[in-house]
């Protein structure tokens, strides 16, 4: 069974979760104003004309300081009702992502201030526009040539810039699909149709830039699995009853685990773990243990060509101290009855590293009449302390 205190998962479980962080297209372009104190747009978008690259998941805005509800109006000529319905499909992924402390980030919707047009973008399909101040003022899309999945994943891309999100990885973190928020330096020639459904970065990417969270998983939240398991551990996605989304974990056998991995590039001088959970029976007994494992990351020079993060080749990381994940903190609780949050000290040696793959794992030692038995999970999270 294990220590409870320190179980030892698989360290050397070291599946391909490497993440490309090419800008994919959606460069930023800074138009600076020819008099000083002059108010002038700058754009960010899903041009060929690459510049600075954030890895996953963004922690500081360089953008537009970003929105937390989107109000937007279709503004200039061109608009048919086809083209309204795909901006709003896209503008309308992003809705789905959730508050660390419940609700929803945005809430997109028709009749707002901001202006959406579609013009001709020679050398972009889309750009956002911010002032100098950080301020968002329009999204502009050029339709020429996009199929309709290809004009919802622009919608989405762009309407993430909105919300104050800069650029991740060609790939998701520990996925093969593609980021809605990466670029065309990192797009590899795939159709940007492939923007159109958020990916795990995604989601860690605008909880960080409104939240105190590194990473704020999607999964049983609401309703998709970015989960491992192990241990004998068996998982069940519950559609109600949870605090933070429509969805919970029930997860049973003795020291069975579940566990999710990010990675953040830049990471903040501390992070710590937390988990949310409670009892499935009243009758049960025992702990359960949330662990966080954690292995170094660097990058080389950037690619030719592209202009990433701080000149780092984010396509490419390389781990000094072997691909191995190391326990870095622990922490022991007893679940009750009612939804509790508990986090583990702080773990500081990450502020000087220019990346890290962080593992949460989450430990079941719970039994009932001396038996294995669930343990009731709605999330983890990596979190600034």
């Amino acid at each position: 069974m294990g220590d409870p205190r320190r179980p030892r998962p698989e360290q050397t479980v070291n599946p391909s979760e490497c993440p490309s962080n090419a800008d994919e297209g959606h460069s930023a372009s800074w138009h600076w104003p020819l008099l000083v104190l002059a108010v002038s747009v700058f754009s960010i978008g899903l041009g060929f004309f690459a510049s600075r690259a954030v890895a996953y998941p963004l922690r500081s805005g360089t953008y537009c300081t970003g929105v937390s509800s989107l109000g937007y109006n279709f503004a200039g000529s061109g608009w048919t009702t086809d083209l309204q319905a795909y901006f709003t499909s896209g503008a309308t992924h992003w809705d789905a992502v959730r508050n660390p402390f419940g609700g929803t980030f945005t809430s997109s919707y028709t009749g707002g201030a901001i202006e959406i047009f579609v013009v001709d973008l020679p050398g972009k399909v889309g750009t956002t526009n911010c002032d100098i101040f950080g301020n968002l003022h329009d999204i502009s899309i050029d339709p020429a040539g996009l199929s309709i999945d290809d004009f919802i994943g622009v919608a989405a891309h762009e309407v993430g810039h909105a919300h104050g999100l800069g650029h991740t990885g060609p790939t998701d973190s520990f996925d093969s699909s593609i980021s809605t928020m990466t670029d065309a330096c990192g797009l590899g020639g795939a159709p940007y149709g492939t923007f159109r459904f958020l990916e795990q970065d995604d989601y860690a990417n605008l909880a960080s830039h409104f939240g105190d969270n590194a990473h704020a998983n999607a999964s049983f939240e609401n309703g998709f699995s970015f989960w491992g398991s192990g241990g004998g551990a068996s998982v069940t996605a519950v559609s109600s009853g949870g605090t933070d989304g429509p969805r919970y974990a029930r997860v049973f056998g003795y020291g069975g685990y579940i566990y999710q991995t990010v990675r953040i590039t830049d990471p903040p001088s501390s992070l710590t773990a937390r988990v949310n959970y409670k009892r499935y029976f009243s009758t049960s007994s025992g702990t359960i243990y949330l662990a966080m494992y954690g292995r170094q990351v660097s990058y080389g020079s950037e690619p030719e060509g592209c202009s990433y993060h701080n000149g780092w080749n984010l396509n490419a990381p390389q781990f000094p101290n072997g691909t191995s994940f190391v326990f870095q903190k622990g922490l022991t609780v007893t679940p009750g009855t009612s939804w509790t949050y508990s986090t583990t000290s702080s773990w500081t040696s990450v502020g000087s590293w220019q990346g890290a793959d962080v593992r949460i794992y989450v430990y079941n030692y719970m039994t009932m009449a001396g038996n294995p038995t669930y343990v009731s999970i709605d999330h983890t999270r990596t979190r600034i302390p």
